[in-house]
């Protein structure tokens, strides 16, 4: 006799992939991280707001706080950069069946199963700012804004994910989270790093030592709030997680941060004091967005 069919349906690999994230943030100790910082809910406005907890966090995961359908981005002006992938949440699949409770009939709504939806991250669109975020935004670059301008890098805010407040992309752009100068002097660092050529080849410590450790220095050279003591926790976090000591993996790094400043440092002298003095102001273009039309999330 032929074994009974199984009517249940295997995830499809999007579902999968999705919920692997979670299970590998467990495996890596990493969940209870991703769980504290999706409890917290986006501003406003912006379609995450409406997401399950869970999406959030698969959300996280991925390293944004703000993903939304490709159609969703057109209606707010933002296009999704070519070649970026999608990421995927979860969708509930119900239906509808008739059961008896005391003598009764009634029609209850059961989840059989989930469904990937197609979303994009901020981080991979580009294009005007999301009216969500207005106000939200300085209205002024920081200090030394010049000198990634000179390098060619666009300097942009954009919602805050993860643990980061900003991040560097290899010789387009620098994102900012945060208004604190700190934060973009640590993605300065990353690019003039970069500039040196030491930067791919280097492991994430490394890179993010010079990094916070040029930041720091810099807030000493240019009169901002001293940034020491979120320095070494940054770093000592980084070196713990890969058993190593932070004191020595400080005295490592010392030459390339020498070098990273020096290069700052030349680079500043050659800014027009218009230039430092009138940083130029980020304008977003106030049209109104159109309603995208979306399916709510599981």
């Amino acid at each position: 006799m032929a074994p009974k069919k199984s009517t249940k349906r295997d995830p499809s690999p999007h579902v999968q992939l999705a919920l692997g994230k979670v299970m590998t943030a467990f495996r890596e100790g990493t969940i209870g991280q991703a769980a504290a910082m999706s409890v917290i809910k986006p501003a406003p406005g912006i379609p995450s707001e409406g997401y399950s907890f869970n999406n959030r966090v698969i959300m996280h995961l991925s390293h944004t706080a703000d993903a939304r359908g490709f159609h969703a981005w057109k209606a707010v002006e933002r296009n999704v950069k070519k070649g970026s992938k999608a990421i995927h949440i979860l969708a509930p699949m119900v239906s509808k069946k008739e059961v008896e409770e005391n003598g009764a009939k009634k029609e209850k709504t059961f989840v059989y199963g989930f469904r990937a939806v197609v979303v994009f991250r901020y981080e991979d669109t580009e294009g005007e700012v999301p009216p969500e975020y207005e106000g939200q935004i300085p209205t002024e670059l920081p200090d030394l804004a010049g000198i990634a301008t000179q390098w060619g890098l666009k300097i942009s805010y954009g919602p805050s994910a993860d643990t980061y407040a900003g991040y560097y992309r290899h010789g387009e752009e620098i994102v900012l989270a945060s208004p604190d100068e700190a934060v973009f002097f640590h993605e300065l660092a990353h690019a003039a790093h970069d500039r040196i050529g030491t930067l791919k080849e280097s492991p994430k410590l490394i890179r993010e030592a010079v990094a916070e450790i040029s930041a720091a220095a810099l807030c000493h050279l240019f009169g901002k709030k001293s940034a020491d003591a979120e320095c070494v926790e940054y770093v000592s976090r980084y070196a713990k997680a890969e058993g190593k000591e932070p004191e020595k993996v400080a005295l490592s790094v010392l030459k390339q941060v020498g070098q990273v400043l020096e290069l700052i440092l030349e680079e500043e002298v050659k800014q027009p004091k218009a230039a430092k003095s009138a940083p130029k102001k980020r304008t977003p273009k106030k049209a109104a967005a159109k309603k995208a039309i979306t399916k709510k999330a599981a």
